[in-house]
């Protein structure tokens, strides 16, 4: 347990890109999807 993040805004951050990214995988998939 000596491993600790530096800040909690940046994991924040990566965490909403994260989410972002979820949501237009997901966009595409049923763009695809709707699409055939």
């Amino acid at each position: 347990m000596s491993f600790s993040p530096p800040a909690p805004s940046p994991a924040r951050r990566v965490r909403r890109w994260l989410v972002r990214l979820f949501i237009l995988v997901v966009c595409i998939v049923v763009a695809g999807v709707v699409w055939n």
